[in-house]
């Protein structure tokens, strides 16, 4: 009987498409008994197949946040239990014996199934009605950069030079043959020395960037971070239904709090503005409060695929703004995603709509790691 020693050589790439993610890893097994042909056969790679799943979804969690990961190993049975539903579509891509040091290099491609893993970590949590969870609004804009302006560096010298002159009297001796004898005589006279000197000093100064924003699709980020949450138990709004319930008495409209951020080189929101939004909110009873954005700060064609793919910067913090001071208790990003597609429209649409559902599974994860409904 053949025993399998697996060790993990690389991950080669991850790819998220709508509610999967694909992953294509590189595993070594050793073994002790046996002999292998240039290929191993169905029978091999069938005994090894529950320790590919378990590298797969390894792989999958490490680019998950430690959230995710604390609610896995709370569930790690459950997980283990499901994993054949889990990871899926096992491709053997490539397949090396190594002789001399009797080991199987594999490469293999899977699937792991976003949703089955989300559901098996909202069952573990509290049970809550329709209607029942945390009132959670959120103001999370996207944003493209509609112009950008380089500076190019500015370069200051300063040069001192020093020159000196040197006179000095000399005397000298001069003995001068001739056919006849010799004769000396004494020479009078000056000798001039003259030495010079520069020095160089400089500064360079660099401006930064300047970016000018315009607003991004809303509509579709909104619709998708209420799905993720409302799925998870929250009661979610947008800010727009916020501002425009007469209730809530708002000080700011959408508009205005989209102008704020649009115009912000730091991708905040003002005080003044950020303690209009929370009063609002709280008025209305809302507990959490998410505010962020994400920014499409990348668009170039992909050598690939000859589409356009598109890069976007997300980052989001959820408040507790019914306690003092609004203390942050969850907080997202700075991480990217990004779209693909033949169309640059497309590929913007897929990336937004990425982002939104991996911002909102992350601030889920992190509030429930925490014990917050």
């Amino acid at each position: 009987m053949l025993r399998f020693l697996i060790a993990v050589l690389l991950g080669l790439a991850v790819t998220l498409t709508g509610s999967a993610a694909s992953l294509r890893v590189t595993l070594e097994v050793g073994y002790e008994t046996g002999l292998f042909s240039d290929k191993p056969n169905d029978e091999t790679r069938r005994r090894i197949l529950p320790m590919v799943k378990q590298e797969i979804f390894k792989n999958y969690l490490g680019r998950a946040d430690s959230s995710t990961v604390t609610l896995v190993e709370r569930n790690r049975d459950e997980i283990n239990r499901r994993l054949d539903d889990i990871v899926t579509n096992i491709e053997f891509l490539d397949e090396q014996v190594l002789k001399d040091t009797r080991r199987l290099r594999i490469t293999v491609r899977a699937t792991v199934n976003d949703n089955i893993v989300s559901a098996v970590l909202a069952a573990s949590g509290p049970k809550v009605a329709s209607g029942q969870g945390s009132p959670f609004g959120f103001l999370i804009l996207p944003r493209l950069q509609s112009d950008a302006k380089s500076f190019d560096a500015t370069v200051t010298k300063n040069a001192t030079s020093t020159t000196k002159l040197v006179t000095e009297r000399v005397l000298a001796d001069q003995v001068k043959e001739s056919d006849g004898g010799a004769s000396e005589r004494n020479i009078e006279g000056n000798k001039v020395t003259m030495s010079a000197s520069a020095k160089t000093s400089g500064a360079t100064t660099r401006k930064s960037q300047q970016a000018k924003w315009r607003l991004g699709n809303s509509k579709n980020v909104n619709a998708s971070v209420v799905k993720y949450l409302s799925e998870a138990g929250y009661e979610p709004s947008s800010y727009d239904d916020i501002a425009s319930d007469p209730e809530c008495a708002a000080t700011f409209k959408l508009r205005d709090v989209q102008q704020d951020f649009l115009t912000s080189e730091t991708a905040e929101i003002s005080a003044e503005v950020r303690f209009g939004v929370f009063s609002a909110a709280r008025k209305c009873d809302y507990k959490f409060f998410a505010i962020g954005t994400m920014d499409i700060d990348s668009i170039e064609q992909d050598r690939g695929s000859g589409g356009v793919r598109v890069r976007v910067a997300v980052n989001i913090q959820v408040h507790d703004i019914k306690r003092p001071r609004n203390p942050v208790v969850v907080s997202v990003g700075p991480v990217f995603f990004d779209g693909l597609d033949r169309q640059e429209e497309g590929a913007i649409d897929q990336a937004l709509l990425k982002s939104a559902k991996e911002a909102s599974q992350v601030i889920v994860s992190q509030l429930r790691a925490k014990g917050l409904q």
